[in-house]
């Protein structure tokens, strides 16, 4: 004896699990994910700026980028992980331009400077033409990369180079009625019998008058240049 199926069509429960799923689609045409995502931000209640989630209730934090991360200051590596999250200021900031002496960025800046006039400095014994490109570049450097306002770096720099462009800043000084400048000579770790030999230079010529150096008190790789 054959058996025959009494209905080639779904049963009577699969129609109705197919009627309930299309009226939920037409209900909720973009699904459940949409569903979960309009909810998130009312469950959460927080709040994000650049970055930064506050949470209800709690105090944004005053020193939110003012100062310099860590990773991106000079001992920096250059990167960092918390990335656009970090509360410390990054490149992209605008604060960053503002602490440049003090960044990673200066700092590699700075090393390929240092390293190019070492080059130039080996490079003097043959030809000396050599000198004059190293007064140039180190007067350049200044001019583009200061520290700060009225603040020279002789770093590279011969004695006789190192008195040339100082009189020509106390020149400039006086022609501009600037009181103060900033020389920073170094201590002479890096010279012949680590003597710094424009740091002693400075401090025992004789200068015209009103002309007088002091080293920076906690620094004396530093001197403070007084013109009245």
């Amino acid at each position: 004896m054959v058996h025959r199926p009494t209905s080639s069509g779904p049963s009577n429960r699969n129609l109705m699990k197919a009627k309930r799923a299309t009226t939920s689609r037409m209900d909720n045409p973009n699904g459940r994910d949409n569903r979960t995502k309009m909810e998130t931000p009312n469950r959460m209640g927080t709040n994000r700026t650049n970055g930064y989630i506050i949470l209800p209730g709690m105090v944004p934090n005053p020193n939110y980028k003012t100062q310099l991360c860590k990773n991106w200051s000079r001992l920096g590596c250059g990167h960092c992980n918390y990335g656009l999250k970090c509360q410390f200021i990054h490149p992209e900031d605008s604060g960053y331009l503002e602490q440049y002496p003090d960044t990673w960025h200066f700092a590699k800046e700075q090393e390929a400077h240092s390293q190019y006039v070492q080059h130039l400095h080996a490079q003097k014994s043959v030809n000396p033409f050599y000198e004059e490109h190293i007064d140039k570049k180190v007067r350049e450097w200044n001019a583009v990369h200061p520290k700060g306002p009225n603040y020279y770096d002789f770093h590279g720099l011969t004695t006789k180079l190192a008195d040339y462009y100082i009189f020509d800043i106390i020149c400039f000084m006086k022609a501009m009625k600037i009181q103060k400048s900033w020389i920073e000579t170094g201590r002479g770790n890096h010279s012949k019998a680590n003597f710094a030999a424009i740091r002693s230079n400075f401090l025992t010529n004789n200068f015209p008058t009103g002309v007088s150096f002091v080293p920076v008190p906690g620094n004396d790789g530093i001197l403070c240049l007084t013109v009245v």
